[in-house]
């Protein structure tokens, strides 16, 4: 078996160890490692901003250095994230 240099193959188990007072967001987010505030603060920000009396002006000031500024050479949603560089919940390294 031949595998590419620097490709990490690991085992996620059906079963991962999950924080039962957490919700799915916050278990899918903890997998990301130095995005999972990034992520959080975004998902913060964008549900404040669904609020009928929102303060628009100062929420998307607060988001805009979340979708510009990256943060370790990845951005979110952007090509450089580097999921595998951080084990999601319940992975096993192989």
């Amino acid at each position: 078996m031949w595998r590419a240099p620097g490709v990490r193959i690991c085992y996620v188990s059906q079963e991962p160890m999950l924080n039962a007072d957490a919700t799915v967001f916050e278990e899918v987010a903890r997998g990301l490692g130095g995005l999972c505030k990034l992520l959080s603060d975004y998902h913060h920000l964008s549900h404040q901003l669904a609020e009928p009396d929102a303060d628009y002006d100062v929420l998307l000031e607060a988001m805009q250095p979340l979708q510009t500024q990256p943060r370790s050479g990845e951005r979110m949603g952007g090509a450089g994230t580097h999921r595998d560089s951080h084990p999601a919940p319940g992975a096993e390294p192989g």
